[in-house]
């Protein structure tokens, strides 16, 4: 349930439209904005969605058939077809793969930037632009150049704006993925909380609050000159971006593929190939290629944060609760005898390659790390994996037996290579007293990890860690791995819906929406 965070909100203007609120939702995805809209009961209605994977849109519409969703890129969509939105509110999680830390950090001269801007303009030229502003980005957004260029105009226009880096966690998810959230309020309407010029790690209620909040200066817009003497921010000059197949045919491979595919059609529907040729502006993927970003040097964690080398505690507005409330309720995936568990099972050549380095949890866990587009596929850095019970003591001993195993074997190919190297009589010396040292592990015995029983979590798991309702679904056409594309990039919803609740006065909210 979403808790409402504001004690009190100031009831504003009251000349709002009898329909309620008009919303526009944009990089729509498969709609997570949309959950957490429904989710606050406030009056009012998606006017339209926008969105060019088409796999995403399919989604949508199968959650959202009342709502129109627009196929076409945003950077066609003129500043007189935004004003026939009539949005009061926009809703929008623009493409992120130009702020991650794995990626190029080429920000506005990244070709996926291009809309983004292009919105940045119209909402700078817009007549009656929208009343309220909900954006999220990864974190990383908060030290871009494009940001500079985004609040610029958000005070050119009199925006009253508030910067968040927050995690599911902070409010009762056991799940851990930062992300950067920014609202804006149009005058007359104002904040709940005066602005901090900040970026919050927390949801503050009063003015109060923030002086206990971890919070981070963001990094101001570089201003660089030409020749000529005029200025311009860095980054958001009209200079061609780099080809990006040279640059990643130049770039080293950095994560290996898990051989589990089992529970993943492999296969690319027409649609979804077009998706892939046509990494677009905004386009639904807006998680980095293959792992998840890296912190930078204020450390966020799931207890704390570590800014300027002292330990703050963070902000959190509900103790955390047990994966097991977000695992599947058939009994089955916690039975390994079961097809279904099987179905989800990772192998043996994966878990003896890459146990060690993976992100192993527990039902009793309270966390886990965030998922990417390529869990599932990708076996390091995507995303937490499920064990069934087992106490630390007898991990730790299945972790050393790993360890030794794998000691053995190096050793054996060792002294194997260095026998090859040897004279005639001296590899026939070495043949008689082989049997001293032959490996005592061969390749098919089975891997002691095996034992800790490892699955990865199912579509509709990580769908429940973003907060996606249980009537949220895919359609039959949509298939596993595209399923976990979509969900490792969207957002979290529960956190979403606070932030709608943080930002939208009184007037705009049901009687019961502070109870729900």
């Amino acid at each position: 349930p979403i808790v409402c965070v504001c004690a009190s909100l100031s009831v504003y203007d009251q000349s709002l439209s009898m329909e309620g609120l008009r919303v526009l939702e944009l990089y729509s995805g498969m709609g997570g904005m949309h959950c957490a809209f429904d989710s606050c009961h406030i009056t009012g209605h998606v006017v339209a969605a926008s969105d060019i994977n088409t796999v995403a849109n399919t989604v949508y519409r199968h959650n959202f058939p009342e709502t129109k969703v627009l196929a076409s890129s945003i950077e066609s969509i003129s500043v007189a077809e935004f004003e026939r939105f009539r949005a009061d509110l926009l809703l929008m999680s623009p493409p992120c793969q130009p702020f991650t830390r794995q990626g190029k950090q080429e920000h506005s001269k990244d070709p996926r930037c291009q809309s983004f801007l292009h919105l940045t303009r119209v909402l700078s030229s817009m007549q009656n632009p929208p009343k309220f502003i909900l954006m999220e980005n990864v974190k990383g957004f908060e030290r871009s150049h494009t940001r500079g260029t985004f609040v610029t105009a958000l005070q050119s226009r009199g925006y009253q704006f508030q910067e968040f880096l927050l995690s599911p966690h902070q409010v009762g998810v056991p799940y851990v993925r930062w992300r950067y959230f920014l609202v804006a309020a149009l005058p007359p309407h104002t904040l709940p909380v005066p602005p901090t010029g900040t970026v919050l790690c927390g949801l503050p209620r009063a003015p109060a609050d923030v002086e206990t909040m971890t919070q981070i200066v963001p990094q101001p817009p570089e201003v660089v000159s030409d020749d000529s003497g005029s200025s311009a921010v860095a980054g958001d000059s009209e200079q061609p971006a780099p080809d990006d197949d040279s640059a990643a045919a130049a770039a080293p491979a950095k994560r290996h593929k898990g051989a589990n595919n089992s529970n993943t059609n492999t296969s690319k529907s027409s649609s979804n190939s077009s998706n892939d040729r046509s990494r677009s502006n905004n386009s639904v993927d807006n998680d980095n290629d293959e792992k998840g970003e890296d912190e930078d040097d204020v450390e966020l964690g799931e207890g704390g944060a570590v800014v300027d080398g002292t330990e703050k505690p963070l902000w959190t507005l509900c103790p955390v609760e047990k994966l097991r409330e977000y695992l599947d309720a058939d009994p089955a995936m916690l039975d390994p005898t079961s097809e279904a568990w099987r179905a989800c099972a990772l192998d043996e050549k994966t878990v003896c390659r890459f146990g060690r380095v993976m992100d192993i949890v527990t039902p009793d866990s309270f966390r886990c790390v965030c998922f990417t587009k390529s869990y599932g596929v990708y076996a390091e850095g995507t995303g937490s994996v499920l064990q069934l019970q087992l106490t630390a003591e007898d991990k730790a001993a299945l972790l050393q037996q790993h360890t030794l195993a794998a000691t053995v074997r190096a050793a054996y190919a060792d002294a194997a290579a260095s026998d090859t190297q040897q004279s005639q009589p001296q590899q026939q010396q070495q043949s008689q007293q082989r049997s001293k040292w032959t490996c005592p592990l061969s390749e098919s015995e089975p891997c002691p990890l095996m034992a800790m029983k490892l699955r990865y979590l199912t579509s509709r798991e990580m769908a429940n860690l973003h907060s996606f309702p249980a009537s949220h679904s895919f359609p039959a056409s949509v298939t596993v791995k595209q399923q976990r594309r979509l969900i490792g990039n969207s957002l979290s919803v529960r956190v979403v819906a606070h932030l709608i609740q943080y930002v939208l006065p009184a007037t705009y909210k049901s009687p019961d929406a502070a109870t729900k």
